[in-house]
């Protein structure tokens, strides 16, 4: 809500938030809302010199005794609220008397009983009023807000005069706040505590008083009002109200997207339908179908902020559609898919939970359900058992046609482009494509199931793609393109996977300008929606982070990758990825030893038994390459570059990207060893791979490489690259000395000064991130486009 009204903030609106100092810590969006405010002001606890002053203010000329200033400052421990109840007690009491037309301050506080909270002061104060008061104080905590005169008088004992009496007595003692609303409690005074001194049946009895009466005041327009009336009929004992209240409730907040405040009400609702035996009831009862409806619900909230949830919630789901179908080999014949799909049919039906009927409404529901729990298990980083899911769609393929084929094909594209297997990736993605476009296929699916997939598979291709630099990077990016201009742009699984594909291409790419107005367009969009999926947002935030790198904002990757370890623990690939962003950092600043760490926490994250991640490991690799040619440990280096081509060279482990990096540290590392031989086989293999992925950047590395003289001895060959590589770099619209100048005479490795030919090329960790094309480059050739060649492009 604050992100939306920031963001709708116009001209001459001032939106002021007052935020305790360790509440950012807990929380990213707050943290990230508070990093864009304009202005913004520390206010600090009251010391003995102001308390003083405020004293003195108080109480005319009287100037205070320096002891009682220091008592009731470290009584109050500066809270400015506290010491003015401190004060009104003192007075209260008598401590405190006003005499002789002045007021006459103690010098010390004495045996005075002194308070040690607020909260604290209040009670003391509440104890002291009388019986109708209390009952009144009762009425207002059970509700939770203010109420107006009519409905406090009926909830409270007594006659209207009594309640009357009362509520001035309260006001008095400053125990309520009035407002046009009515009353309620004052802000001191904590609802929490007073509830726990309320016995459990007079707060049974309060609440269904409350439910029975706001729903008579609000007749026909109670569903507006459905989630304020749930909690009543909820904890006052009326279950059948509670569950339809509940429904609306949580209906309303969820379509709003308002996720995190419609899961207790779901959560809620599903324990409640558990208890009435909906779990048992019968496929397609009112039951079973409110159950299997707040189930699908909480696990798209889960999906969404937490994947503990998510992941509990289609487990059951799945088994609500289906009894539990066993997860088969990937090989698995014919013959063992049917005996499979025969066994689950045959116990169903003889349980009496199948009914034949409804086998093929259950299917479509399982697949959508099953590709569900792939995506979020594969996102978090359990490859193990996301293949696991994935396998007991086998069973359900018999045909080409078959809308399982298409579900298990989208699947398996996640689960093996989040470990890095990038060729059984695409044969997978380009099948899924396939089914999803197959008019024979999508007609048995929902629009919804069929427009969700078709959207993911372009995100994957696309990622797919972009991260190794392969031109199809740009075909998939263009039909993205027109499939979002062909819907609904707001969509909210849409737009974040779009922002996120087109990010990463343009990373890669290392298109810096570019990325920057995809940051500009996440923003605005991050403020309007209220926030995207956990996963998705995950992954646009190491984007931008690994852009910062690139523009060399230390300082704003930094405090992404903070941001990132604020993600919970199970999220593992994101505490991965930035532990090799955070440590990009650290090594541009020259900390190598926690750079080093860093890594080494990624590698952790990366090589988790039953959860490799080849990508991360690749990166964290390749990372540590430069990190040791930053100091020059050529042999460390060489080592993990070759750590790095044993994976991106292994045909399903195949990246290009990090094959990319680790062969130029090897042509460097062979270069200055004096390995001509090894250089030029080296070499040889990089002018492979950039004439395989035509990857512009690509080919400006390799350009740069021998127009140095690296590898080759010919002068003239030399010459004809370096004019070659002038070429290509006004082509791309890059400054003459982005990619450096000549190889100095004198320049012993990367760290000798900011001028050697290493440090003004390519660096395969400069901008790190699981594959990135983004070039090092001096200050004044900061920015790979301009603003004309990005007007060009777009």
């Amino acid at each position: 809500m604050l992100r939306a009204l920031h963001a709708g903030c116009g001209p001459g609106l001032c939106l002021v938030l007052t935020v305790r100092p360790d509440a950012t810590s807990r929380d990213v969006a707050l943290s990230r809302l508070i990093g864009g405010a304009e202005l913004d002001v520390a206010i600090g606890r009251l010391d003995q010199p102001a308390v003083s002053e405020l004293l003195g203010s108080l109480f005319g000329a009287t100037e205070p005794y320096p002891k009682l200033c220091a008592e009731i400052t470290a009584a109050a421990q500066g809270n400015p609220a506290l010491v003015l109840e401190l004060v009104r007690e003192l007075v209260g009491a008598g401590v405190i008397q006003f005499s002789d037309e002045r007021w006459q301050l103690p010098r010390a506080l004495g045996d005075f009983p002194v308070p040690t909270s607020l909260t604290e002061a209040l009670t003391r104060r509440l104890k002291q009023t009388g019986a109708t008061a209390q009952g009144v104080i009762d009425v207002l905590t059970v509700a939770g807000r203010a109420l107006d005169l009519d409905l406090i008088t009926a909830c409270s004992e007594g006659g209207d005069s009594a309640v009357f009496a009362a509520l001035d007595e309260l006001r008095e003692a400053d125990l309520v706040s009035e407002s046009g609303d009515g009353y309620d409690l004052a802000p001191g005074l904590s609802r929490r505590r007073l509830l726990e001194t309320l016995s459990s049946a007079r707060q049974i009895r309060l609440h269904a008083l409350l439910g029975r009466l706001l729903e008579r005041r609000y007749g026909e327009h109670a569903r507006a009002h459905a989630a304020e009336l749930a909690v009543h009929f909820l904890r006052g004992g009326a279950k059948y109200k509670a569950i339809r209240y509940l429904e609306w409730a949580s209906t309303e907040l969820y379509d709003a997207q308002a996720l995190a405040d419609a899961r207790p009400l779901l959560e809620e609702l599903e324990a409640l339908l558990l208890g009435e035996g909906a779990a048992e009831a019968p496929y397609g009862s009112p039951l079973h179908s409110q159950l299997l409806w707040a189930r699908q619900r909480l696990a798209r909230v889960g999906v969404a902020i937490d994947s503990e949830l998510g992941d509990r919630m289609l487990e059951s789901e799945r088994r609500m559609y289906l009894p539990e179908v066993r997860s088969l080999p990937s090989g698995a014949n014919s013959l063992l898919r049917l005996s499979e799909v025969a066994r689950v049919i045959a116990a169903g039906v003889m349980g009496g939970k199948l009914a034949p009927t409804s086998v093929p409404e259950r299917l479509i529901q399982y697949f959508t359900a099953t590709s569900y729990q792939t995506v979020l298990l594969s996102m978090k980083g359990d490859f193990q058992k996301a293949d696991e899911v994935a396998h007991t769609l086998l069973p359900f393929i018999f045909g080409e046609r078959n809308p399982a084929r298409g579900a298990y094909a989208t699947c398996r594209c996640i689960s093996l482009t989040h470990q890095g297997l990038v060729a059984r990736a695409e044969r997978f993605g380009k099948l899924a494509f396939e089914s999803y476009q197959d008019p024979k296929v999508s007609s048995q699916v929902s629009p919804e199931d069929v427009e969700t997939g078709l959207g993911g598979i372009h995100t994957l291709m696309t990622l797919l793609y972009a991260e190794r630099g392969a031109p199809q990077g740009a075909e998939w990016l263009e039909r993205f393109d027109d499939y979002v201009r062909s819907r609904d742009s707001q969509r909210a699984w849409l737009m974040p996977n779009y922002l996120l594909a087109r990010l990463q291409y343009h990373l890669h790419r290392g298109e810096v300008l570019r990325c920057r107005e995809v940051e500009a367009e996440y923003k605005a969009m991050h403020a309007r929606s209220g926030g995207f999926n956990a996963q998705v947002e995950m992954k646009i935030m190491v984007g931008l982070a690994r852009a910062a790198v690139a523009a060399r904002d230390l300082v704003g990757a930094e405090a992404l990758c903070g941001e990132l370890t604020a993600f919970p623990r199970d999220q593992w690939v994101a505490q991965g990825w930035g532990s090799v962003v955070l440590a990009e950092v650290w090594r541009q600043q020259r900390l190598y030893p926690r750079a080093s760490a860093s890594l080494e926490d990624a590698l952790g994250h990366a090589m988790r038994p039953g959860s490799r991640s080849f990508k991360l490991e690749m990166r964290a690799r390749n990372t540590q390459a430069a990190l040791a040619l930053d100091v020059a440990d050529y042999d460390a280096a060489r080592r993990y570059a070759q750590q790095v081509l044993e994976i991106a060279c292994e045909q399903q482990t195949r990246n290009e990207y990090e094959e990319l990096w680790a062969r130029r540290v090897l042509v460097f590392i062979s270069h200055e060893a004096g390995e001509p031989a090894s250089a030029k086989r080296q070499l040889s293999a990089l002018a492979r791979l950039v004439n395989t992925t035509r990857n512009p950047l690509f080919e400006a590395v390799y350009e740069k490489l021998v127009s140095d003289g690296v590898g080759v001895s010919s002068e003239v060959l030399v010459a004809e690259h370096r004019a070659a590589a002038e070429r290509l770099f006004q082509r791309l619209g890059y400054a003459p000395e982005t990619l450096g100048g000549s190889r100095r005479s004198g320049t012993t490795g990367p760290g000798a000064d900011s001028g050697a030919w290493w440090n003004q090329t390519t660096d395969p960790g400069f901008a790190t991130s699981d594959q990135e094309t983004v070039v090092a480059m001096p200050e004044s050739a900061l920015l790979i486009e301009d603003s004309s060649a990005a007007k060009k492009k777009g």
